[in-house]
């Protein structure tokens, strides 16, 4: 099962960095929150009319709601229905679609002379940020510079890793396993980075 492989890797990386020197460990020292129990992840799954990917159900009910993982750690479940960017944290509208099937950006960023110190103006920044680019998908894990990893849980997508890049003006764009195309799951994802943490080659 992903959730017993999940927890003898995090094991093994606990004895590798007993002092949190790896990075974004001093953040979350390895440790897991609590897990959740059936009933309130039903009660989630409801409120936004939405069935959550089996394999991040099982993370939070057997393993953990959020804690330990992949960049900045994994966020709980509430708030990983809001969009983490905003100081007042958007709430992410679930019960739509993710509307994206292949990476997307905004045209007009070509348009702007960065190497001339161009910027967006506020009105265009503040609509390229807006979470109505993300409906349906979970804020899961911050990367850092405004990035963030999102777990789509409504539409065609649903079940798949895709990284927000609008931080950093790179658009929204659906992460893949190693070596080809493929979309990759939460599980992978998770487990691709605690892989490649223990060998010492981690994102």
């Amino acid at each position: 099962m992903f959730a017993d492989k999940l927890k003898r890797g995090l094991d093994e990386l606990r004895a590798r960095d007993p002092n949190c020197q790896k990075f974004a460990a001093s953040t979350h020292r390895y440790q897991l929150n609590p897990v959740l129990k059936p009933d309130e992840v039903a009660a989630f799954e409801a409120d936004h009319g939405i069935r959550l990917p089996e394999d991040y159900k099982e993370f939070l009910l057997t393993v953990g709601n959020g804690g330990v993982g992949p960049y900045y750690g994994i966020y709980p479940l509430l708030e990983a229905a809001l969009d983490q960017r905003w100081a007042e944290r958007k709430r992410i509208d679930l019960s739509s679609p993710f509307p994206h099937s292949a990476a997307w950006d905004e045209p007009w960023l070509d348009t702007i002379n960065w190497d001339a110190g161009e910027r967006p103006d506020d009105d265009a920044l503040f609509a390229y940020l807006d979470p109505a680019h993300i409906p349906g998908a979970l804020c899961v894990s911050q990367v850092g510079c405004g990035d963030f990893v999102l777990l789509v849980v409504n539409g065609a997508e649903r079940g798949n890793i895709w990284f927000d890049g609008r931080g950093n003006y790179s658009g929204i764009f659906p992460e893949q396993a190693a070596g080809g195309t493929a979309r990759i799951s939460f599980s992978e994802w998770y487990l691709a980075w605690l892989d490649a943490r223990i060998k010492g080659t981690d994102f």
